[in-house]
């Protein structure tokens, strides 16, 4: 199923940018100036984020990024529970480059922080506390079509490496993980 959904994923990332090369549109990096501030809305399979951008020029910005995700799960007619609480939080630095008139892609690395709470309530009602926490650097790469002068629609991937900790009921242990980040499809605002 996770396959299915990376694979729609790319279906929709390749239908957002492939229509650029076939429109003679103006040049894409024109579109931002130094000064200029930008919001964006990424989802994936895993998560969902809120944005912000600060240009310093028409090809580099400052790119700030905050994911909280709060689900619970119940058995109905028990005790039994799940709640889950994640955050996240980045800051990165971010450098555009024109693809094709309409498309501009975009290289970013920075530092990100996660953790992630999970509370285990069995059907006899003894709970058991999960917590972990990481931090360390991040790469992406993406690509964004211009729709008009001030929306974008795009998608981007990446790797992070993090330096992680956990404590699942009594064990606690550290450790680091390097893995990929999820292809998100991406929503942005420039004003």
């Amino acid at each position: 199923m996770r396959t299915m959904n990376v694979l729609s994923s790319l279906a929709l990332a390749a239908a957002l940018v492939l229509p650029a090369t076939l429109h003679a549109q103006r040049n894409a990096s024109s579109n931002f100036r130094s000064g200029q501030w930008g919001a964006e809305f990424s989802a994936s399979n895993d998560f969902q984020s809120l944005g912000m951008m600060r240009f310093f020029s028409p090809r580099r910005a400052l790119a700030f990024d905050a994911q909280l995700d709060n689900t619970s799960t119940s058995i109905d007619g028990s005790e039994a529970e799940t709640a889950n609480t994640t955050y996240g939080l980045s800051v990165g630095y971010r450098m555009y480059r024109p693809l094709t008139s309409g498309v501009v892609g975009h290289l970013t690395g920075g530092l990100r922080i996660n953790s992630s709470s999970t509370s285990i309530t069995n059907g006899a009602g003894t709970t058991t506390d999960n917590n972990s926490r990481g931090y360390g650097p991040f790469g992406e790469i993406g690509a964004s079509y211009f729709v008009t002068p001030h929306l974008s629609l795009g998608a981007a991937y990446g790797l992070e490496y993090l330096m992680t900790s956990s404590k699942a009921g009594t064990t606690e242990s550290k450790g680091h993980t390097m893995g990929s980040v999820p292809l998100s499809v991406r929503v942005s605002l420039y004003f």
